[in-house]
């Protein structure tokens, strides 16, 4: 029982081979799971991480960096868990399955390609190293897909996708609400951005990534139970410096693009400028 104050699980990458599969599905109270695991070895860690706050838009969203300062405070687990007002969990170096709850969960994949699916409530999902799908669901979450080539889907509720240098090359689906797609480490005079034949590709200059929001065009053609036509483009794309682009300013300038066709660095950077004494909402 974690009980008062902010308290995060770690399952220690020592353990024996398997993985490890979050349930929060059936929790009456936040901070509750049942975990399954087939690690031999469960050691639970105090964790000191490094922070950088990130503004976007109106929002500041706090990044963790997991760059630990490891000390034991416990062990012994049994193969499976039952964990109550804990805040954090952090995964193995295999491939885990989280499923969240209704409230607000915090995900961590560690390595391996993980499945982190926080179902309703307002997510951070961080998928650390490996291939990961990270699920938002409803609720305004957050999703960092961290290196590797991972699959991000916010889901409904206004969403904040963080993108950085070495991340791999990732593939964007959304749905609805006032999404944003954060760069940490980049402005948008290092970007282009291409048209595909159903979305956008946002690329690093340096070729140390990519952003794939396959569905951008999609939503146009697509029409929801209530008779309204869905959108699935991301509302803001943001540089590190704060500076950003709107979606109605990317189909401006892809318009009258093929398939192939670029926004150049330029391009953006002077859109960004055009927009600084702008808030974003």
């Amino acid at each position: 029982d974690g009980g008062a104050g902010h308290d995060r699980v770690l399952y220690s990458k020592d353990g024996g081979l398997g993985n490890i599969i979050v349930d929060g599905t059936h929790a009456t109270e936040m901070g509750s799971y049942i975990v399954n695991r087939t690690v031999a070895k469960g050691d639970i860690y105090h964790e000191v991480v490094k922070r950088q706050d990130t503004a976007v838009g109106k929002r500041t969203e706090t990044l963790e960096y997991r760059d630990y300062e490891l000390r034991q405070v416990g062990y012994g687990y049994k193969s499976t868990d039952q964990l109550k007002s804990v805040e954090e969990i952090i995964g193995s170096q295999f491939n885990d399955n989280f499923k969240g709850s209704k409230f607000t969960d915090i995900f961590h994949g560690g390595d391996g390609d993980d499945l982190l699916d926080g179902g309703a409530g307002d997510d951070r999902l961080f998928g650390g190293k490996g291939a990961d799908r990270l699920l938002g669901d409803d609720g305004n979450d957050l999703l960092d897909g961290g290196s590797g080539d991972d699959v991000l889907n916010g889901g409904a509720g206004d969403d904040v996708y963080i993108v950085r240098k070495g991340g791999g090359n990732d593939t964007l689906y959304d749905s609805k609400g006032n999404d944003k797609l954060a760069f940490a480490d980049a402005n948008l005079s290092e970007l282009t951005i291409e048209r595909t034949q159903e979305g956008i590709l946002v690329k690093l200059n340096d070729n140390s990534g990519s952003i794939n929001v396959s569905n951008w065009y999609i939503a146009s053609k697509l029409v929801n139970y209530h008779g309204h036509k869905t959108d699935n483009k991301i509302e803001h794309l943001i540089g590190k410096d704060g500076t950003y682009i709107t979606s109605e300013q990317i189909d401006s300038l892809l318009e009258n693009k093929q398939v192939g066709e670029k926004i150049t660095s330029q391009q953006l950077q002077e859109l960004a400028n055009k927009n600084k004494s702008q808030e974003i909402s």
